[in-house]
């Protein structure tokens, strides 16, 4: 009895601390996809602004509204959506780019000094060999 009820403590002590690190894994890839797609949305507002094309930048930025609301509609109306981390092998193809993303937001800010701090500078040229590595170098 005594080996039994140890063994069902463990595996739920095992359970409990490999489902917290899912979490934790589910919620950092969320963040970094999350963030990669603003960036995408921001390099193409901030493109069309420096083209003075207000309605196309009006346009992207409503489009980019409604896309995060979308996924925060989508995880409210089905939040076991938020377990993707439960099946890794499913893939998640915007977090698996967001260091490419990262490096061509590096790419893209080089042209531009003033336009974000040096430390964020020095953090996105670290994705610079993910970017030059993708075959389009359209971000």
């Amino acid at each position: 009895m005594k080996h039994t009820v140890l063994a069902v403590l463990g595996a739920v002590v095992v359970g409990i601390t490999c489902y917290l690190l899912g979490l934790a894994q589910g919620t950092n890839k969320g963040v970094k996809g999350s963030n990669a797609d603003s960036l995408l949305f921001f390099i193409g507002i901030h493109r069309h602004l420096q083209a003075g094309q207000m309605e196309e930048a009006i346009r992207l930025s409503e489009t980019a509204m409604a896309s995060h609301a979308g996924v925060i509609q989508t995880a409210e109306d089905h939040p076991t959506a938020s377990l993707v981390f439960l099946y890794p092998w499913m893939g998640d193809p915007l977090t698996e780019r967001y260091m490419a993303i990262l490096g061509g937001t590096h790419a893209y800010l080089a042209d531009f000094p003033h336009a974000a701090p040096g430390d964020t500078m020095e953090f996105l040229s670290r994705y610079q060999k993910d970017f030059e590595q993708t075959e389009n170098h359209n971000y």
